[in-house]
């Protein structure tokens, strides 16, 4: 990676800071854990790819934020993995735990 490109990156970071920053005020973002179904066992490595890269696209909001986030297990109609996501603003962690205890009651796990 050439320095104008880290700097790239490193700008395109701040922007996402402060825009979840501002879009975090108060409130939290709640999304699936996963971008997509857990792919088969017997899934094509352009299958595995593309889940990955759904999952990336949603857990990299709270990393590249550093903002607190967690995940919690949540029942499905056919028993498949399915989680929650919370994910608040920084300094936030111990409201953001309370909201994942009463969110996990409310789905009962």
């Amino acid at each position: 990676m050439s320095e104008r490109q880290l700097s790239a990156a490193w700008a395109t970071i701040r922007v996402a800071r402060a825009t979840m920053t501002e879009l975090l005020a108060g409130s939290y973002l709640v999304l699936p854990t996963v971008g997509s179904p857990t792919p088969r066992v017997n899934a094509t490595h352009e299958e595995v790819d593309a889940h990955r890269q759904s999952t990336l696209r949603l857990t990299t909001l709270a990393s590249l934020s550093g903002f607190p986030a967690v995940s919690i297990p949540a029942p499905s109609p056919d028993d498949a993995p399915l989680g929650v996501s919370l994910v608040s603003a920084a300094g936030t962690d111990r409201g953001l735990l309370d909201l994942a205890q009463r969110v996990g009651k409310e789905l009962g796990v």
